[in-house]
């Protein structure tokens, strides 16, 4: 098989209409794809880019740039992958159609596209619900210290009278 052929099968592989990529989810994409194809987490920094910059790592930070799209992280970060994996092999071959091909494999399994990375907006309680739930806690904290006390006394209870019947025999 040719190169062309391979970059065929690899760019046959992308669906036809994929969405834009959020700043968010090309974080998340990005360690996660690295992780995927070197075995290890990324220890790095991840910083957001725009404009002409493209996705790659340097001096250990991380750069991807949602404006380019999906397409353009995952190709820049298994060039950078096939380059740390395969130091000695040129840059556009078979290995790296096969890396690039497993890394868009990943994102179509994993429902990447359909927005499974991003994160669902958490529900901020109002003022009433978070007194409330303070509340409710007091009242079992102290309903634990009303116990201990009524043990402790039936405990001090049973001494008195276990002395008193000490001193009367």
């Amino acid at each position: 098989m040719t190169t062309n052929d391979w970059y065929r099968i690899v760019n046959s592989t992308w669906p036809s209409d994929a969405p834009p990529i959020s700043a968010e989810e090309a974080i998340r994409a990005g360690r996660r794809l690295y992780r995927y194809v070197m075995g290890a987490p990324f220890n790095g920094h991840v910083r957001v880019t725009s404009g002409r910059r493209y996705s790659w790592i340097r001096n250990g930070v991380m750069s991807v740039n949602p404006d380019h799209g999906w397409k353009e992280i995952v190709h820049s970060l298994s060039h950078y992958c096939h380059r740390r994996l395969n130091p000695g092999i040129r840059p556009h071959g078979e290995d790296h159609a096969v890396i690039e091909r497993g890394m868009i494999l990943k994102v179509i399994e994993s429902g990447w596209l359909s927005g499974s990375l991003k994160s669902t907006p958490k529900i901020q309680p109002s003022s009433t619900q978070i007194k409330l739930m303070h509340s409710r806690s007091m009242l079992k904290a102290w309903d634990m210290k009303l116990k201990r006390a009524q043990t402790f006394r039936k405990k001090w209870e049973r001494k008195v009278s276990y002395y008193e019947n000490r001193i009367s025999i």
